[in-house]
């Protein structure tokens, strides 16, 4: 079922792009996302996991620049009940992706990311470093403004709007 979703998304983002437009990927173009994020588990949910993040692409190649490498910083919070305890947390970590643009409008990466974790409740606090991965996709709708869908980061799933420059 998984598959056949993807293939009718890959299908029709394809199908609406305009491929006489200019790369998505140039050297040095800059991207911002905020988004919200969609986290499996076994407790209430009190804040959904909130991003926002940073990425400058630093170099492009390929095929009319279809392809670059950029990095950046993600921020994220949220908040979850556990036996009637509410956990907070945030985290804070530098990323560097693979960019990969088929066509005008779509931007795929993957890329990983280090940085640090922090988690408190009302009693205690603890933080520690945290590497993770993520796998993306971002459409523009106009010049600038776009969505994205995310695997991985802060949140398994994360869902929002893209804004270049």
């Amino acid at each position: 079922m998984k598959k056949t979703i993807f293939s009718i998304i890959a299908l029709v983002l394809v199908s609406v792009s305009s491929f006489a437009q200019e790369p998505l990927l140039k050297k040095g173009r800059n991207t911002i996302d905020a988004g919200i994020g969609f986290s499996s588990g076994l407790s209430d949910i009190v804040l959904p996991p909130l991003t926002v993040s940073y990425e400058h692409v630093f170099t492009t190649f390929g095929n009319n620049d279809c392809m670059g490498v950029g990095a950046g910083v993600f921020g994220g919070l949220m908040a979850q009940k556990f036996y009637d305890e509410t956990f907070a947390g945030g985290v804070l970590c530098l990323q560097g992706n693979f960019h990969y643009s088929p066509i005008a409008k779509l931007d795929l990466y993957t890329g990983l990311h280090v940085g640090y974790t922090r988690v408190a409740t009302s009693g205690a606090s603890a933080g520690e470093s945290t590497v993770g991965y993520q796998l993306g996709a971002r459409y523009f709708f106009a010049d600038s403004i776009g969505g994205f869908l995310q695997f991985g980061g802060f949140g398994t799933i994360n869902l929002g709007v893209s804004f270049k420059f």
